[in-house]
């Protein structure tokens, strides 16, 4: 958000009164400043192209001290981790609001082209360069904060369907459908106590979570043990059952984009087990007959089945053998 915020600013503040000092100076001092630049960085890449640098840089996982400390989990990990999955929404808003907001003025500015130029001028002055960088700012700290606000909010939504079916002595069923938690560095302990919470207030029959429980990275959770200890206070009658989706595989994320490598697609077992001490049961690929009435199945996801599945099993395959169960 500060980078996205300042980029504005720049552009829209600093810019055009660097933009009046720069035009102060000889035009010829700027050319040849500007061509020393360029020779500069020409000998560089030359020079580099000869003699690469094969030393180890910061990004070299022993490189140093401070290549390590941000590279092992650590609060100053979890802290920036957090700062990059909320600076790709800004840099998006802010690349939105830009050029809404260049487009309206070059619209103006065309509506304005044969009308009265005092109101063009004012628009395209320095300091209504400046009014409407403010703007732009403004807005898109509105929308970013608007979002994060909403995204620590846990809201229910309630549906009601009818199945042409009759189970003996099962009128109805309440099912409470979680999904794409992305437990990880923005989704952690406080988020999941809430969810809990407004769980057991609905009284459920049943709770099934499904997919994108993890956000890839096992290492990512605030404290496994304690946010294990939190989901096994979901209550409901029949308990608690999960399915993976395709964030549930170990990948690394780099501003909310997975990278697989050439590696397969797994989960972590760490998750496996994380699940069942919060008692949640793991359906992959299978169905479990619940209270001798129906049946609940669990799929993995499509494209990213995971661990020990490469082909998803056909509904049919699936249900194969369990007809004499059916209602």
């Amino acid at each position: 958000m500060v980078f996205g915020i300042g980029g504005m600013a720049i552009i829209y503040v600093l810019a055009p009164s660097l933009d009046g000092l720069f035009r102060r100076v000889p035009s010829r001092v700027l050319m040849a400043a500007g061509l020393v630049l360029l020779l500069l960085f020409a000998a560089d890449q030359f020079y580099s192209a000869g003699h690469p640098n094969t030393g180890k840089g910061i990004t070299d996982y022993e490189a140093g001290i401070l290549a390590a400390f941000l590279l092992e989990p650590s609060p100053a990990k979890r802290l920036l981790k957090q700062f990059s999955n909320t600076w790709l929404g800004v840099l998006l808003y802010a690349l939105l609001v830009i050029l809404m907001a260049d487009l309206l003025r070059l619209g103006v500015k065309r509506l304005l082209s044969g009308g009265n130029s005092r109101w063009k001028e004012r628009l395209f002055s320095r300091r209504g360069h400046g009014i409407i960088g403010l703007g732009c700012i403004l807005c898109v700290g509105g929308l970013s904060l608007a979002g994060i606000v909403s995204a620590d909010h846990i809201s229910v939504t309630n549906y009601e369907l009818s199945v042409d079916k009759e189970v003996p002595g099962l009128d109805e069923l309440k099912i409470i459908l979680a999904a794409d938690l992305h437990l990880g560095y923005s989704i952690g302990i406080w988020h999941m106590e809430q969810m809990v919470d407004l769980i057991n207030q609905e009284d459920a029959d049943i709770v099934v979570i499904a997919g994108d429980i993890f956000d890839n990275e096992y290492e990512a959770l605030e404290d496994p043990e304690l946010l294990a200890e939190v989901l096994g206070g979901i209550q409901s009658r029949y308990g608690v059952y999960a399915c993976y989706g395709n964030h549930d595989i170990k990948e690394k994320v780099l501003a909310g984009f997975t990278f697989a490598g050439s590696g397969e697609k797994a989960s972590d077992p760490r998750m496996d087990a994380f699940l069942e001490k919060a008692g949640i049961r793991l359906l992959r690929e299978e169905g479990v007959l619940i209270d001798d009435a129906f049946y609940l199945y669990g799929r993995p996801d499509y494209g990213r089945p995971g661990r020990g599945i490469r082909v998803r099993k056909t509904p049919e395959q699936l249900t194969e053998g369990q007809a004499r169960h059916r209602h």
